[in-house]
């Protein structure tokens, strides 16, 4: 489904998968993604959503949590897989300087 300059409000639930978006604004809508084809944003705006995931999707993000169980040398995996910095993430501690 395509979307053009839509307003999509509080509460609203937005289906995610194979969608596109363009223009649009989302103010405290809920995201729903269940592991189909990855959803497209151009030039909008969203403020304070949430995202839920279902099915594929949420096992998905299941499978990733018990890999990332913490001490068990899974978290930088996890991390790296999504693009993210070990070193750049919240709580963690800088590289230590020489």
């Amino acid at each position: 489904m395509r979307y053009q300059k839509q307003a999509f409000g509080e509460g609203e639930r937005i289906a995610l998968d194979g969608a596109s978006f363009t223009a649009c604004s989302f103010y405290k809508s809920c995201f729903e993604y269940s592991g189909g084809a990855l959803p497209e944003f151009i030039d909008c705006r969203m403020e304070d959503c949430s995202l839920k995931l279902t099915e594929a999707a949420g096992r998905t993000a299941a499978f990733l949590r018990r890999v990332a169980v913490r001490h068990s040398g899974g978290a930088n995996a996890v991390l790296d897989i999504l693009g993210i910095d070990p070193t750049a993430a919240p709580g963690a501690k800088p590289p230590a300087q020489s």
